[in-house]
């Protein structure tokens, strides 16, 4: 079995969940590239959402499990950020539709 690369990854609808710190730098990294990804945050900022317009990101505040669910279905790749909790309904509804976990850990 050989690790993926980032050339293996569908960026083309990438989510970016978490948008602190980390989940910041992933979405600026994404636009430069090209995607913008849609971003869920439980408990945004405003200093989040000024960074989400800037990047003319859509920014979900804190989903019911139906919006997440969708969001992720709609996804071609997850992008938690470190401080989401293993506990967090993102991980297995992920699992549940088949769509990739990346994360720089």
């Amino acid at each position: 079995m050989s690790a993926s690369t980032s050339a293996d990854l569908d960026l083309g609808a990438p989510l970016v969940i978490g948008f602190g710190i980390t989940g910041q730098a992933i979405a600026r990294a994404l636009v430069r590239r090209g995607p913008h990804p849609v971003i869920i945050d439980d408990r945004p900022n405003e200093a989040g959402r000024a960074v989400a317009a800037e990047l003319a990101c859509s920014l979900i505040e804190a989903p019911d499990l139906d919006r997440l669910r969708a969001e992720i279905v709609a996804s071609t790749v997850v992008l938690p950020s470190p401080g989401i909790p293993a506990s967090h309904p993102l991980f297995a509804l992920s699992a549940e539709v088949g769509r990739p976990i990346r994360s720089e850990f």
